[in-house]
Order: structure tokens, then C-alpha cells, then sequence
């Protein structure tokens, strides 16, 4: 399941197991029929490159549209494309990583972490792998 905000500064995704029981009307969702079709829009929705596209994208204060993709056109995901593949990899990886700042930061807030894990996966080379892939399949979209 991929679930996504309906407002706020930030565009930002997560993968989550449907009926694990996330109840909260702040925020969109839709269920991917696999891990790795839910991990390639959560890695762009993430995309550093696109924090801008998706501020853009609001047509009011700090409303996103139900499916910002519709004014930021991710591509449906292809299997067969070597892209979304990755993608979708790094989805994991990233994943993996905010994992490990949140488990450094037991006693910290949402405020707190939701700086470090950015910071941590530039310092690890993951957003710039992001970043690339983004670039390439939304260069109308992505900021250098």
C-alpha cells in the first residue's frame, strides 16, 4: 500500500501492509498489487528533485491534489523498465536506511528524524541515485 499526504509542505510516501490498521484521514492511499510496484512511486513522490513539482503542483495553500502524479505524470510502472526497477530497489534501501536513523533516535520527534533521514540518505549517495533516475524519466519536472 502506498499512502501519501493530503496537505502539507513536503511531498512524502511510505509502503505500508493494507489492513495493518493506519487509519487517518490526512492521508490518500492506494494498494499496488506488489512490493516492488509500491516502492517505484513511493522512491519519486521522495524524490528530492521533485519537492518542487509537488509544491507547484498544490492548487491551494498546502492541499495536494488526490493524485499529484496527475500534475507531476509519473509513468504507471513498467516491470520490463530498468528504471522503475531500480527504482523500486531503492525504495527498499531508503527504507532500510530511515530505519537505522530512527532506531538512533529512539527518543526524538517526528521533527527531528524527518531531518536526519534526508540528511542521511544524501550523505549515503541514495538521493543522487534517486535524483538521477527521477531526472530521466521527469526532466520537465525535476530540479537540478
Amino acid at each position: 500500500m502506498v499512502l501519501y499526504p493530503k496537505a502539507g509542505d513536503i511531498m512524502r510516501a511510505a509502503r505500508n501492509v493494507p489492513r495493518s490498521g493506519v487509519v487517518d484521514n490526512g492521508l490518500y492511499w492506494h494498494v499496488a498489487s506488489s512490493e516492488q510496484e509500491a516502492g517505484y512511486p513511493i522512491t519519486l513522490l521522495n524524490a528530492p528533485c521533485l519537492d518542487r513539482a509537488f509544491r507547484e503542483s498544490r492548487d491551494c495553500g498546502r492541499d495536494f491534489e488526490l493524485y499529484p502524479w496527475r500534475r507531476v505524470p509519473i509513468p504507471r510502472f513498467e516491470p520490463k523498465d530498468d528504471r522503475h526497477e531500480r527504482l523500486a530497489d531503492l525504495c527498499s534501501e531508503a527504507e532500510s536506511t530511515a530505519g537505522e536513523i530512527r532506531d538512533l533516535f529512539p527518543n526524538s520527534g517526528q521533527v527531528k528524524v524527518s531531518k536526519e533521514i534526508p540528511a542521511e540518505l544524501v550523505r549515503c549517495g541514495i538521493a543522487a541515485r534517486i535524483n538521477a533516475l527521477a531526472t530521466q524519466l521527469l526532466p520537465d519536472q525535476a530540479e537540478s
